[in-house]
C-alpha cells in the first residue's frame, strides 16, 4: 500500500511539474509594449488602452507630442528601420489614420505613419520590427499565437 500511495504521489508531482515547465504560448501585448518601450526609451512611451496606442514622443527630454491609433489599423507587413532616416518607421493600413497632437506649436492632425528615430543596433531594428508586428497581430486575429522572443 505504501508503494502504491507513494507511486501515486510521484506521478502527481511529475504530471504538474511537466504542465508548469511549458513555454507559454504567446507573448502578451503588454509584455510586448514593455519591450518596446525598453528600446525606445527617451525617444517615446507606448501605452495600450482598450486596443487604442497612445505614443508620447519626447523631444530635449520632455513631452512634444502625442499619437492615437487603433492598434488594428497599423500595417505588421509595412514595418521596417529606414538606414537613411535613422528612425523604426510603423504605418497604417489606409492613409491618415494616426491622429497626431503635437505641443508647441499647437497642432492636430491625421499622419499614415509613425517615426521612431534613434540609433538602433541591428539586433534591435529586428526585435523592434518584429514587436510591432506581434502587437499588431494580436489586435487584428484573435486566434493568433507567437512565443518566439524578438530577439534571438
Amino acid at each position: 500500500m505504501k508503494k502504491t500511495a507513494c507511486l501515486y504521489f510521484t506521478t502527481i508531482v511529475l504530471g504538474l511539474s511537466s504542465v508548469f515547465a511549458q513555454e507559454k504560448d504567446n507573448i502578451s501585448a503588454e509584455e510586448t509594449i514593455d519591450y518596446i518601450n525598453s528600446k525606445i526609451t527617451g525617444i517615446a512611451k507606448l501605452e495600450n488602452v482598450k486596443g487604442l496606442l497612445l505614443v508620447e514622443f519626447y523631444k530635449n527630454g520632455k513631452a512634444n507630442r502625442v499619437d492615437r491609433v487603433n492598434i488594428d489599423k497599423l500595417n505588421p507587413e509595412n514595418i521596417e528601420y529606414i538606414a537613411d532616416e535613422k528612425a523604426l518607421v510603423v504605418r497604417c493600413i489606409a492613409d491618415d489614420c494616426i491622429d497626431r497632437r503635437i505641443e508647441v506649436p499647437k497642432t492636430i492632425g491625421q499622419f499614415s505613419r509613425m517615426s521612431f528615430k534613434g540609433e538602433y543596433d541591428a539586433k534591435a531594428q529586428t526585435g523592434l520590427v518584429k514587436a510591432f508586428e506581434h502587437l499588431i497581430m494580436l489586435y487584428r486575429d484573435r486566434k493568433y499565437k507567437n512565443n518566439t522572443p524578438f530577439e534571438n
